[in-house]
């Protein structure tokens, strides 16, 4: 008979006993002893480090020294201020309503008419040499692109 065979009583040849058989049952025992005919899936593993990411974030912010840290720096504003930004209007009509009107003394007659049928809100577009607001370089001209004098004649 050849190596790894043994012969029954009735002819029948005995199950065969080579290593290359012996190891895949050490192989499979050792799964099944562990709980697990399968390596772990992917998405288990992503599950188990997610999980481990969450616990270690929760401990770091519950950590006196991290909420000292994250608190220190941050000024306290109260929950109102919130609140009341929550009530905002978004209506373009009402955004628009909210900007500066700038009036000018466009008729030069001293007194700056704020009135819709004024000779100041009427026609200030146009300008002439004896009509039109009269330009003031220093107002808002904070890179003093226009050269401006005191009183005296000093710049």
């Amino acid at each position: 008979m050849r190596e790894g065979k043994r012969a029954a009583p009735d002819g029948v040849p005995a199950p065969r006993f080579f290593k290359e058989d012996a190891i895949s049952h050490r192989r499979q025992y050792h799964h099944v002893r562990h709980g697990t005919s399968t390596p772990p899936r992917n998405e288990d593993v992503v599950l188990c480090v997610f999980l481990l990411c969450a616990v270690v974030l929760i401990k770091l912010i519950s950590s006196t020294a991290t909420t000292g840290f994250l608190t220190a720096e941050r000024p306290r504003v109260p929950l109102g201020i919130f609140s009341l930004s929550s009530l905002g209007n978004t209506d373009p009509e009402a955004a628009a309503a909210l900007r500066p009107d700038i009036r000018a003394d466009t008729n030069r007659d001293g007194v700056v008419d704020i009135t819709s049928t004024s000779h100041d809100s009427a026609t200030k577009a146009i300008w002439t040499a004896r009509r039109g607001a009269i330009f003031l370089p220093n107002v808002g001209d904070k890179y003093y692109r226009c050269r401006t004098h005191d009183a005296v004649g000093n710049p």
